[in-house]
């Protein structure tokens, strides 16, 4: 499940009668400027240092009051803006809220989220896979903690955990909340008859100049490898607000685990991208690369 403007075609009526409500607790700064243009800074947002919000946005803003639904909204403005066409005041104003929903400046009220799109895919009949919502940091943590953890790379299962990172950052219920909840790490969670049987998580980069996210853990069946990695692959950059250009791999070379999994994923499309000499200690580390069309 993860936000998405290009599906509100499926759920406009819903997005018409939905409630935006502007969260202050949300913000960790917000003081308004010259000539209408406000400056917003959002609380524990990764990607953003602050916000300059433009007079049209900060008059949307002021009227996500939790009572006007999206429809009256759009009456307000088409009566202010006599001079500009309809649809553009529609689509634009779908921009504004969909933007403010992304920095979590907005709550909705009076049905679900309108921009939160659940993109659901079945492997086989009794296996799916999914985006992580917030309502699955219990499971995936206790999946962490109780079988992750204690696995080991099989014929069957490829086990990994990116060797720049601790495994105590994923045992930590703090931490992995952090993780989810401010878009640093997006999870993908498998379940089997409904209970969780493998995951995997792309970490995504904090400064706007890297675009490439990495792989952080993955316990994954061989048998669905291939299908989980053409999922992530092709929805990660509709999950993050972060332009992404590629997915990287990063093995470390004498690990005995390292030439199965690389040889997996060359298969899977991952290009070997080089070495990085004694990266790690005395260790080397092989990065391996999918680039995103």
């Amino acid at each position: 499940m993860f936000l998405c403007k290009e599906k509100i075609v499926e759920t406009y009526d819903s997005l018409m009668v939905s409630r935006p409500l502007f969260e202050r607790s949300n913000i960790e700064y917000y003081r308004k400027e010259r000539k209408g243009f406000a400056t917003c800074i959002p609380r524990g947002f990764a990607f953003s240092n602050y916000l300059l919000i433009n007079p049209t946005a900060s008059l949307v803003l002021k009227n996500c009051d939790g009572q006007k639904t999206v429809k009256m909204i759009y009456k307000d403005l088409c009566n202010i803006f006599t001079d500009v066409r309809k649809k553009q005041i529609e689509e634009d104003l779908i921009n504004v809220l969909y933007d403010f929903t992304k920095y979590n400046l907005l709550k909705w009220t009076g049905g679900s989220e309108p921009f939160m799109y659940d993109n659901i895919q079945m492997i086989t009949d009794n296996i799916s896979i999914n985006t992580a919502k917030e309502g699955d940091i219990r499971k995936i943590y206790n999946f962490i903690k109780d079988i992750f953890s204690e696995a080991k790379t099989t014929n069957d299962m490829l086990v990994y955990t990116n060797p720049n990172k601790f495994m105590g950052e994923y045992v930590n219920e703090v931490l992995l909340r952090h993780k989810l909840f401010n878009f640093l790490e997006e999870f993908f969670v498998i379940e089997k008859d409904g209970r969780v049987y493998n995951i995997i998580s792309i970490i995504i980069p904090k400064i706007s100049s890297n675009t490439a996210a990495e792989i952080g853990i993955m316990l994954l069946d061989i048998k669905f490898a291939d299908q989980i990695m053409e999922y992530v692959v092709s929805n990660i950059r509709q999950i993050t607000t972060h332009y992404i250009t590629k997915v990287k791999l990063k093995l470390l070379e004498d690990s005995e685990d390292s030439k199965l999994i690389g040889d997996i994923f060359s298969r899977m499309g991952f290009i070997k991208e080089g070495i990085l000499k004694n990266e790690i200690g005395r260790k080397s580390e092989i990065i391996y690369s999918y680039f995103l069309e």
